[in-house]
């Protein structure tokens, strides 16, 4: 467009807005007038100096209906449990390790102990194929409207994320069950899993912040889950390098977990409750406070700080239930040693078959270990 032109439209946008003024003024009673618009495409059917509040919650609405608040609690629920079960299996097998004096070797999936069900896979599949149809039903089954142009893209995004991990699922069962399949195919799938998970929130988070202010609270709450998601997709990826340690463990489990008490949060602040599904916004949020958005990025540092405080606590947990069952205790230089009524057996003590009796032995014992 020329500068001529551009002054032309300028000129006659002011003057549209300046009779529209005058006709406003002029009339006392009776609804006002349709707006006059000029053929710029996307203009507003408004003067561009008295925005309209209601196109703007309209706007809003639209866009948190990617998302509801059953949505985000049932996800977070679901999560957290599988986080908890990798906190805890970690935790006993590390432990374990300590005990025996072996090095630990991490795992990408556990079984039920004593029964060697793979239950971690089997409720993978679950919580993947309830996403996949969750948000196939939130959608609507329906990928454009009758015009025939696109809608749903973000459910259809994360669609995608819950259909790789439903195929990690898959490939996990296959080596569990020691089908023919290349060599790391499951941590190559829940990297590139994670991976994507992360991505998909990224243009949640573009494709709301093309309709709306770029401070939102929607977009401060979407944004750290990326931040989350891919030390856990990097955890997958180097673990298979990394074939000792506990890192990579602990980091998922860890990661995994704040991410689920986030989604938890997110449900809380966005979403109306005691409805389902609970896609309409919450009246008590405006969604551009900055006081608002301020706490928003705030209570991300208490989520971790709870989530620290939760982890060790669970480890702690294990170990006593460890002290109790099986009789070891965890020093603090994370040194086991025997708490029954006699020390723990030297070689020498092995190979005599002879035992020191701490204060106050039994007898019987004694003489029950040496007839057995």
């Amino acid at each position: 467009m020329s500068g001529a032109e551009a002054a032309s439209v300028h000129i006659m946008f002011s003057n549209d807005c300046r009779a529209y003024e005058e006709m406003s003024e002029q009339s006392s009673v009776g609804t006002l007038p349709e707006a006059p618009t000029i053929g710029i495409p996307g203009s507003l059917p408004w003067c561009p100096f008295s925005p309209r509040g209601d196109a703007k919650r309209s706007s809003e609405q639209n866009q948190l209906k990617m998302t509801s608040f059953w949505g985000f609690l049932s996800e977070g629920i679901l999560l957290l449990v599988l986080a908890l079960w990798w906190m805890i299996n970690t935790s006993r097998e590390v432990i374990k390790c300590e005990q025996n004096g072996a090095t630990f070797n991490p795992k990408i999936t556990y079984t039920w102990r004593g029964t060697h069900v793979p239950v971690e896979i089997f409720y993978k599949l679950f919580i993947t194929a309830f996403g996949l149809f969750g948000q196939l039903f939130y959608s609507s089954w329906s990928f454009h409207d009758d015009k025939g142009d696109f809608q749903n893209m973000v459910p259809l995004m994360f669609i995608t994320v819950y259909g790789i991990f439903f195929l990690h699922s898959i490939l996990d069962l296959l080596l569990w069950l020691r089908v023919p399949v290349f060599k790391g195919a499951n941590y190559a799938s829940a990297a590139t899993g994670f991976l994507w998970y992360a991505v998909a929130y990224y243009f949640s988070v573009d494709d709301f912040k093309a309709t709306n202010p770029p401070l939102m609270v929607s977009v401060m709450l979407w944004t750290f889950p990326m931040y989350v998601l891919l030390p856990i997709a990097a955890s997958f990826a180097l673990e298979p390098l990394w074939r000792s340690g506990v890192g990579t463990q602990f980091v998922r489990a860890f990661c995994l977990q704040l991410y689920a008490t986030w989604c938890w949060h997110c449900a809380l602040i966005l979403h109306e409750r005691g409805v389902f599904p609970g896609s309409g916004p919450n009246p008590a949020w405006i969604q551009d406070d900055h006081r608002n958005i301020s706490f928003t990025a705030a209570i991300f540092g208490f989520h971790i700080c709870i989530n620290v405080v939760f982890a060790c606590a669970t480890y702690s947990l294990v170990a006593l239930y460890v002290r109790m069952r099986h009789g070891f205790k965890v020093n603090n230089n994370s040194d086991l040693s025997r708490s029954y009524g006699y020390t723990a057996l030297t070689s020498e003590d092995k190979a005599g078959a002879t035992l020191t009796l701490k204060q106050g032995a039994d007898a019987k014992l004694l003489s029950a270990f040496g007839s057995s």
